[in-house]
C-alpha cells in the first residue's frame, strides 16, 4: 500500500541547533485510498504530525517526527537511550468518500476512529525469533552525532 522515504531508518541530528526532527515522505502506491496511523514505542518522547491520515490513490504526504525538548538533552548525551525506540505505520484500504473530509475535522477523526476499530488488533509483542532488521514499514531510529 505505502512507500516510505527513508525506507528503513530515521535520522535525527541532535547536534544541530535546529529543532531535533526529521521528515518521512509517505506515498500511496496502491490504486485505492489508504488510511494510515503512526505508532511509536515512546509516544511521550516524539511528536508525530500527522499521526494519522488518508492518502488518495497515488497521493503522498510528509510525516514529521520531532523529539520533545525535555528528551532532546537526554538523548544528546546518551543516544543509546533511544536504541530500542521504534515506529510502526499501520495502513488499511478505505472508502473513497473519506478522502473528501477535511483533515483533523471532527467528522474526519470520527471516521478514522471507526475505521481503526474494525481492524484486528496488533500483537502485544513481537516474537523473539524475528531477525533484528526491521521491515520497511517499521523504520527504526538512526541517531546522527
Amino acid at each position: 500500500f505505502l512507500k516510505f522515504e527513508p525506507a528503513d531508518r530515521i535520522a535525527i541530528d541532535l547536534a544541530s541547533n535546529e529543532t531535533a526532527r526529521t521528515i518521512i515522505h509517505v506515498q500511496n502506491i496502491s490504486s485505492q485510498p489508504v488510511a494510515f496511523k503512526v505508532k511509536t514505542t515512546q509516544p511521550k518522547r516524539y511528536l508525530v504530525k500527522p499521526n494519522q491520515g488518508i492518502l488518495e490513490a497515488g497521493g503522498s504526504d510528509r510525516i514529521q517526527i520531532q523529539i520533545v525538548p525535555k528528551d532532546r538533552a537526554l538523548l544528546a548525551t546518551k543516544p543509546g537511550q533511544a536504541a530500542s525506540d521504534r515506529f510502526l505505520v499501520q495502513a488499511v484500504a478505505c472508502e473513497p468518500r473519506l478522502t473528501k473530509l477535511e483533515r483533523e475535522s471532527e467528522d474526519f477523526l470520527k471516521e478514522l476512529a471507526a475505521l481503526w476499530s474494525t481492524c484486528p488488533p496488533l500483537p502485544s509483542s513481537l516474537p523473539s525469533s524475528l531477525p533484528p532488521s526491521l521491515p520497511p514499514f517499521a523504520p527504526s531510529l538512526l541517531w546522527v552525532p
